[in-house]
């Protein structure tokens, strides 16, 4: 799959897809810009929807690094029970 610029990927566990159709991810990645709040409403819509699985959520945005700083400037983002680990 070829990505431009601008493309949002959400790679998930069937945790999150057991319980929320293709139009409840899309409406999440499409309304919530920021990637940890699409993350983070992702795994409630999950678990209010009865999360019968390990929810495991990663959205990513494709940016031009041209744009962008480097890893040093743009850290990944680590929400839920996996920032909760030492």
């Amino acid at each position: 799959m070829d990505g431009r610029v601008g493309d949002r990927f959400l790679i998930c566990s069937d945790g999150a897809t057991a319980v929320l159709d293709d139009e409840a991810l899309r409406d999440v990645l499409d309304d919530v810009e920021d990637r940890e709040d699409a993350v983070r409403r992702l795994i409630e819509l999950a678990n209010e929807g009865g999360g019968p699985d390990n929810i495991t959520c990663i959205v990513a945005d494709l940016v031009d690094g041209a744009d962008e700083g480097g890893p040093d400037e743009n850290p990944p983002v680590v929400v839920g029970a996996a920032a909760a680990r030492d």
